[in-house]
């Protein structure tokens, strides 16, 4: 891991959900006691504003963005200064979208999604997004009827909406959403926000870092407001899977004995390395998913978005396992010349459907 790294976070919504309030509140240091916090109820963002602080010894840089719901004019206006600060700081590592638990959700809102889905693929998005519920209940209510039916029909819309953005039906998600909630009302006696708010905050922080680390940064130095960028992107990845497709041909067409056993030998080795990185990811989110349980938070998945990608792990380990029973296969037909060729061929058949299915995958 990077020593001293800089999260950047973009923080992302319509006008009026306290995206500023929030940013101000994180930034005036949350470990802190909230006594100490101080932030302006004022605050009308326009121009993307940077919001940099550390906690616990990592640095983060909250984005503070212009929210939608304005006129068409100002909104695109603010919409183009987005695009030229992303640019501008050249990559982002993660993206909060804020809302209100209080309003259902505007057509300006849903129009601003779909900006968003011209800008960033479904798999950046996706994996690279938490959203937080402004103005939510007190968690003593949170269990109450009514309430679960208001979040039951938010969480329908915004699912629908999202779909919709990001086209996201066979779109390769590795992971759902996270859903918090936090409460933007202020204690009027302490000026300040509520004890479970801080810890949902420090849940957030943990959870957008673990991401972070997880997957690779968004690069945002060629996007565009067209959409062209994104258009790109797909281009490239077409041109990985047509390589890919190369590759699992020429590796096909290669049965030599010691060329196949060096495959095998490279794979197992990074099969190590990731399985390493993945066993380290699962501890750190079952530690974050202790801690949340532990505070008492209400945390939900957007479970109507469902990661349908198959881990890189699982292909290598398919391939490997083709690959051992391919050689085998070839080293006992010396010896069983009616059993080995079979081995051989199940082994050739395991390679190439899984790249096959692979392939597959958008």
């Amino acid at each position: 891991m990077e020593i001293n790294k800089l999260y950047r976070v973009l923080v992302v919504g319509p006008m009026g959900v306290g995206k500023s309030q929030f940013c101000n509140f994180v930034q005036n240091d949350i470990s802190n006691s909230i006594n100490e916090v101080r932030f302006s109820l004022n605050s009308c963002t326009q121009d993307p504003k940077s919001n940099i602080f550390e906690r616990k010894g990592t640095h983060y840089d909250f984005i503070d963005t212009a929210g939608n719901g304005d006129s068409p004019d100002i909104d695109e206006k603010n919409f183009i200064k987005l695009i030229d600060y992303l640019k501008s700081v050249k990559q982002i590592d993660y993206i909060l979208l804020l809302l209100s638990f209080r309003d259902r959700l505007a057509n300006n809102t849903k129009e601003y999604l779909k900006k968003l889905g011209k800008i960033f693929t479904p798999k950046e998005f996706y994996n690279h997004i938490s959203i937080i519920f402004t103005n939510s209940p007190k968690i003593s209510q949170k269990n109450s009827v009514k309430i679960l039916e208001n979040y039951k029909i938010i969480k329908e819309e915004i699912t629908k909406a999202l779909k919709e953005a990001f086209n996201v039906k066979n779109a390769l998600v590795d992971k759902s959403p996270e859903v918090f909630f936090i409460d933007t009302e202020i204690d009027e006696d302490t000026n300040s926000f509520n004890k479970e708010s801080l810890q949902t905050v420090n849940a957030i922080l943990d959870q957008l870092k673990l991401n972070a680390d997880k997957y690779k940064s968004i690069n945002t130095l060629n996007i565009d407001i067209n959409g062209e960028n994104v258009k790109l992107k797909i281009k490239n990845d077409q041109k990985e899977i047509n390589i890919f497709k190369e590759k699992l041909k020429e590796f096909n067409e290669k049965k030599d004995k010691e060329e196949i056993f060096q495959k095998n030998e490279e794979n197992e080795k990074l099969i190590t390395e990731i399985k390493s990185k993945n066993e380290n990811f699962i501890k750190r989110q079952e530690e974050i998913n202790n801690k949340v349980k532990n505070y008492g938070i209400y945390v939900d998945k957007l479970d109507g978005i469902e990661a349908n990608s198959k881990s890189n792990l699982g292909f290598i380990i398919t391939e490997v396992a083709g690959g051992v029973l391919t050689f085998g296969g070839l080293l006992l037909s010396a010896i069983l010349p009616e059993v080995g060729p079979i081995i051989a061929i199940a082994g050739i058949g395991m390679i190439t459907g899984g790249g096959l299915k692979k392939l597959q995958e958008p």
